[in-house]
């Protein structure tokens, strides 16, 4: 039986580890990082267990009035039995408990998470970002519905911030080989209170 539970400070290193092996290793999600914000209560940290075994992770940082998620991932011999559906169902009720969130925010470019959350109900917009400007400026206003344009300094990119309609896995996968060199994702966002 599947059991959503918080995450112990022993579990820090092998939910990292299960982090990088399922969704490639980010340097804002290191032992250090995690333990200051359980330390805080500024994360929330979820896994799923099988008896004593990690199969689901779900992760998001709390700053100011806004939750970003950090990942979510399931065991390849767990997917399609619900862990996921669990892991954010937990996650969403524990975001509730704090009461000054207004906002919970993440960005997916899996195969598997975009379908995922859509059929969750987050519905997404688009995030295309890349470190070179001229890469950026080929993106014309008369084929997106530019909502946002900005260099965001602190993970040193030129980002674009596009709201479409109808948009969905074939989508992405069509912008992703029409534009190979930039970094494409959905971004989901769920509002609270």
């Amino acid at each position: 039986m599947i059991k959503i539970l918080p995450i112990k400070k022993e579990e820090i290193k092998e939910v990292i580890e299960f982090h990088n092996k399922y969704l490639g290793s980010r340097p804002f999600i290191t032992q250090k990082e995690i333990q200051k914000r359980i330390d805080t209560n500024t994360g929330i940290f979820l896994t799923a267990k099988d008896n004593n075994k990690i199969v689901g992770i779900k992760l998001g940082y709390i700053d100011k009035d806004i939750c970003i998620g950090r990942g979510i991932a399931v065991n390849k011999e767990y997917r399609r039995m619900g862990v996921g559906t669990m892991l954010v169902t937990e996650f969403e009720k524990r975001v509730k408990q704090y009461p000054y969130i207004k906002k919970y925010v993440f960005a997916s470019s899996s195969l598997e998470g975009v379908p995922f959350h859509i059929k969750m109900g987050y519905k997404p917009s688009l995030l295309i970002q890349s470190p070179n400007k001229s890469e950026i400026d080929i993106i014309s206003s008369n084929e997106f519905n530019i909502q946002n344009s900005i260099y965001n300094k602190e993970f040193n990119v030129y980002q674009l911030y596009i709201k479409e309609d109808n948009l969905n896995l074939n989508r992405l996968k069509k912008l992703k080989a029409s534009y190979p060199n930039l970094d494409i994702q959905y971004l989901f966002s769920k509002d609270f209170n």
